[in-house]
């Protein structure tokens, strides 16, 4: 028969795709080879033939083991939707998928141009608190001058009771904030200052009624309502006082720089929690839902990881984007806005007792992902 130009575009696809699998490695023993079938003729014999070849180098595994009955996956040709997208050891690709960095809010560079804040410009409301045996205090601060200006770091705080300098060390705690830089107190963006003081001491009483900050100026100060009187003895006697603990100004409202791709939203889920014989092949789903429409144009790569007693086995394979029965008008598979996609995945336990046992999609700001606890008997 002699073939035109014009080539069937899934008989091309199914040609690449059987490229594909001869370049990956041979299916596990357990695959149930006889479970496979080839799609009835629907077309000249030709293209059935070269369709069966195809079919006959796709090996699924969607089936579940361990602690789940198995189902036979359906073969690449019968994936409709609402299917389980059958598994398939595809070489990964570490494909450049587009994304973006998004920029820290507020910007640390908008409050570096306004003046330092001074006492006037503040209004500060302060909250008590406490949590395992360390009281705190909230101090929020909005802006009652005209115009916006900065707070910065670790402020200058002094102790006070009845008028007096109290004698209780101060201790600046290590800034594991996730925002760095000066703060803008403007309307509607108000500062917040934190402190903390540990009960666990015991010595002679001290209070401390307020708190005075000095601000640009040494006779510039802040003051607002403090601790109180102390705690009776809750420690070693003749120990303390625990210092005050400091933490820099922060803005109330932040976020972080962080990385969006159209798979950051993606929600993952499924049961991880599995029971299986070392070496042997595991079997699970994931569930891929997205918020919106994702093309999958590159196809991304994942990544199965099992955490053992000092071991890591992490292996990475492209997703099997072809087989996902979704197309848009170019062909290209997509992920519809928030349709349960399934897709059967596979790995091989290890030898430890207990291992935990994750799945995560390898694109930039993705955090999603899901895990569980592999028990091997």
């Amino acid at each position: 028969m002699t073939m035109v130009d014009n080539q069937d575009p899934m008989d091309q696809r199914l040609r690449d795709y059987g490229q594909r699998w001869r370049r990956v490695l041979p299916p596990p023993s357990g695959v149930d080879i006889e479970g496979l079938s080839a799609r009835p003729p629907t077309r000249s014999t030709w293209w059935w033939v070269s369709a069966a070849a195809a079919v006959s180098a796709v090996i699924v595994g969607a089936q579940m083991t361990g602690s789940h009955p198995e189902e036979a996956a359906p073969s690449s040709e019968s994936v409709r939707p609402g299917d389980v997208v059958p598994w398939a050891p595809l070489v990964a690709t570490h494909p450049r998928i587009p994304s973006r960095t998004i920029p820290a809010t507020p910007d640390p560079l908008a409050a570096a141009e306004a003046p330092l804040c001074r006492a006037r410009d503040l209004r500060p409301e302060s909250r008590k608190g406490a949590a395992a045996g360390t009281a705190f205090l909230n101090v929020r601060l909005t802006l009652s001058g005209d115009s916006p200006c900065r707070v910065e770091g670790f402020p200058d705080i002094r102790p006070m009771n009845n008028g007096q300098r109290v004698d209780i060390p101060i201790e600046r705690v290590a800034d594991d904030s996730t925002y760095h830089g000066p703060v803008l107190v403007a309307d509607g963006q108000p500062a917040l200052l934190r402190l903390g003081w540990a009960s666990d001491w015991c010595t002679a009483a001290v209070g401390s009624d307020t708190i005075e900050v000095q601000l640009a100026r040494g006779d510039d100060v802040l003051t607002f309502d403090g601790f109180g009187r102390s705690q009776s003895c809750n420690g070693d006697p003749g120990s303390g006082p625990t210092p005050i603990m400091v933490w820099a100004f922060q803005p109330e409202r932040t976020r972080p720089e962080h990385v969006r791709s159209g798979y950051t939203s993606m929600r993952v889920s499924g049961d991880l929690n599995l029971t299986a014989s070392p070496g042997e092949q595991v079997r699970f789903l994931v569930t891929l839902t997205a918020p919106e429409d994702v093309v999958l144009d590159p196809c991304p790569d994942y990544t199965i990881t099992q955490h053992g007693a000092g071991v890591t086995q992490a292996q990475r394979f492209a997703l099997n984007c072809a087989d996902v029965p979704y197309k848009d008008p170019e062909g290209r598979p997509y992920l519809p806005a928030n349709t349960p996609v399934p897709f059967a995945m596979q790995t091989t336990a290890g030898s430890d007792s207990a291992r935990k046992l994750s799945w995560q999609l390898a694109v930039p700001g993705n955090s999603a992902a899901v895990g569980g606890q592999l028990t091997l008997v």
